[in-house]
């Protein structure tokens, strides 16, 4: 089973072992994006526009081909997990990799507790390009929410450590500080 992880560090492994990674961010950037997004193509000049969005369109573009041929090189095994199509688009194909964010978002809503117990950290800590800010936003909210849910029915001991990690991942929330105060004071 190939394991795709994107809270916290990028980490892929096969049967639990770790295996390469592509050296450059911008390639872990390119996987991610497909990832969160599985079977879905997404054509190659958006893709090339997302991460060099300072280049133009056929810069870009030889980039992104550049960009793949040395993935295909350095982390074959996760690479194949990349499929184009029709030569214009890339999709990530999942079957048979399983990946933290997406199973994270499933269980939120029905399984908060399963969620929790996912979530590695921020979704791809190490990394700051622009169309990750709200990715990242999305899986926090998330993650405090799910966390805020299990401490309302936790026993106080518990609810106090639920609330302090939802606060750590959401420091101006009010009413998470507020509950946190109500439950010292109990």
């Amino acid at each position: 089973m190939h394991e795709l992880r994107l809270l916290g560090r990028f980490r892929f492994s096969v049967d639990g072992r770790s295996m390469a990674l592509p050296k450059a961010k911008k390639a872990r950037e390119l996987i991610a994006y497909l990832a969160i997004r599985p079977n879905l193509p997404v054509s190659r000049s958006h893709l090339a526009a997302l991460l060099w969005p300072d280049s133009e369109s056929s810069t870009a573009r030889f980039n992104l081909r550049q960009m793949l041929t040395r993935l295909r090189r350095e982390a074959g095994e996760l690479a194949t997990h990349l499929s184009s199509p029709d030569g214009e688009s890339l999709y990530f194909a999942d079957e048979g990799c399983w990946i933290d964010a997406n199973e994270f978002r499933r269980l939120t809503p029905n399984s908060p507790e399963r969620a929790v117990a996912i979530y590695g950290g921020p979704f791809l800590e190490e990394m700051d390009a622009e169309w990750l800010r709200l990715e990242r936003a999305e899986i926090e909210g998330l993650y405090v929410e799910a966390l805020a849910s299990l401490a309302v029915s936790a026993t106080p001991k518990d609810r106090v450590g639920l609330l302090r990690k939802a606060i750590a991942a959401d420091p101006f929330r009010e009413a998470l500080q507020q509950s946190l105060i109500r439950t010292l004071a109990e």
